[in-house]
C-alpha cells in the first residue's frame, strides 16, 4: 500500500479485501489465481494424528460433525452468520469492517464448494493430496510421498 514492493501474496477470502478496501488498483490482469494454473489443492483443514483420533473418537466425530453443521448454516444464514461475527468483533476490539467480513465469508463458501462436484463436500480428497504432496517433493519440501491411505490409515 506504501508502495514498497512489486507483488505480494493475498488469499482470495483475506488479505485480498484489505487490499481492494484500500483503494488498492486490483483486477484480473494484476491477479495471479494458483488454481487455474495447475496448484490447486486443498488447505485449511482440520487434522489429527491417528493416535489422538483412536483415543478421542467420539469427540472427533462430533466436532467433525459440528464444524461442517455451523459451516452449512452460515451458508444457509448469512447475515446472522455476520451478526455474530461482527458481535465478537465489537467485543475484542478487532480492526475490521460488517463489508469485510461479508466478502470474506462469501469467498470462503465459494472455495468450500468442489469446483468438479459443485458441492460442499468437506472431504480430503485424494487427488488433492496426491497433487499437494507432488507440489512439494517438486519444491523439495518432502523427501518422500505423502498419500491419501496415509493420511486417513486406521
Amino acid at each position: 500500500m506504501a508502495g514498497a514492493i512489486d507483488a505480494t501474496l493475498a488469499m482470495s477470502y483475506n488479505e485480498y479485501y484489505q487490499l481492494v478496501q484500500t483503494g488498492m488498483p486490483v483486477n484480473e490482469k494484476s491477479v495471479y489465481r494458483f488454481c487455474d494454473h495447475g496448484y490447486n489443492v486443498q488447505e485449511d483443514g482440520l487434522y489429527m494424528t491417528r493416535e489422538y483420533y483412536n483415543k478421542h473418537r467420539d469427540e472427533a466425530t462430533k466436532f467433525a460433525q459440528a464444524s461442517r453443521r455451523g459451516w452449512e448454516w452460515a451458508a444457509a444464514h448469512p447475515e446472522e452468520t455476520l451478526d455474530i461475527v461482527m458481535k465478537y468483533v465489537q467485543e475484542s476490539h478487532l480492526i475490521t469492517n460488517r463489508v469485510l467480513q461479508k466478502l470474506m465469508l462469501e469467498e470462503v463458501l465459494r472455495l468450500q464448494v468442489d469446483r468438479e462436484s459443485g458441492k460442499r463436500e468437506f472431504r480430503l480428497r485424494p487427488d488433492m493430496v496426491k497433487r499437494a504432496s507432488d507440489l512439494m517433493l517438486e519444491c523439495k519440501m518432502l523427501k518422500k510421498p505423502v498419500t491419501y491411505n496415509q493420511l486417513i490409515a486406521k
